[in-house]
């Protein structure tokens, strides 16, 4: 509903209309657009929280600043790339989500990669789709 920013932290944040709940024994399937201004020294992580025994396996690939290679791995433990420095930068992370048998929410979190006073922002305009699958 409103722009979310950090500002002088590398500590993770729920960015807090990026997440949904999931039940258990559930398989969903998603792609996150988060719309993200950042300083170039400060720049962006991010990573996923779940409950106990999901996994998530991301791909992500992103425009302007971001790296152009496809990026795979664990939501849960990766984090994301640095050096976001353009206005309204597109990164696309493509999500599979695989739950056991605890229910709760998938939250999508982000920081700044290095502490710095120039805000890394996570737009209102960000969107995140995500569909059940089983």
């Amino acid at each position: 509903t409103g722009n979310q920013s950090v500002t002088s932290s590398t500590t993770l944040v729920n960015c807090t209309d990026l997440s949904f709940s999931i039940g258990a024994n559930e398989a969903w399937v998603g792609t996150l657009l988060p719309m993200v201004t950042a300083g170039v020294s400060g720049g962006l992580k991010w990573v996923f929280t779940a409950p106990s025994g999901c996994s998530i396996t991301v791909r992500a690939q992103g425009g302007g600043a971001f790296p152009t290679s496809i990026i795979d791995g664990n939501g849960l433990t990766g984090n994301g790339t640095t050096g976001i420095h353009t206005t309204g930068t597109k990164y696309e992370l493509t999500m599979i989500i695989s739950n056991s048998s605890t229910a709760g929410t998938v939250q999508f979190q982000f920081a700044q990669n290095a502490s710095n006073g120039t805000a890394t922002t996570v737009s209102k305009n960000s969107t995140m789709i995500v569909t059940r699958s089983a």
